[in-house]
């Protein structure tokens, strides 16, 4: 029998699980913020990076 604790097996047992929704929630966050900037300079305005907004 092992000495590893239940609870302990089953958290190593889901550790890709937490690893990967970390991974997509970062992601998630990322691509959120580059996303107001980029519109913004895609049709042609400047982005203010004090304010958060476009100016055209």
């Amino acid at each position: 029998m092992s000495n590893i604790p239940n609870e302990l097996k089953y958290v190593a047992s889901h550790e890709w699980l937490m690893r990967y929704l970390s991974f997509v929630i970062v992601c998630v966050f990322a691509l959120s913020g580059c996303d107001a900037k980029d519109h913004c300079l895609d049709y042609g305005g400047s982005y203010n990076e004090t304010t958060k907004q476009c100016e055209k």
